[in-house]
């Protein structure tokens, strides 16, 4: 499995991708929402607190 870092330079680069057509557009879509699910699936609520807390500013 890749780590978030790796998924985000993913996500960056469809991010970025031109599609040329219609099927690319889809593409476009589905590979974007794919890489958001294996994001969300990495992050651990518990595990990942601090650093949770540290971007929303709360203690």
């Amino acid at each position: 499995m890749k780590n978030c870092h790796e998924l985000y330079e993913i996500l960056d680069y469809w991010n970025a991708y031109q599609p040329n057509s219609w099927s690319g557009s889809m593409l476009k879509a589905g590979k974007i929402r794919e890489v958001k699910a294996k994001i969300l699936s990495n992050l651990d609520p518990i595990r990942d607190r601090k650093a949770i807390l540290s971007i929303t500013g709360s203690k």
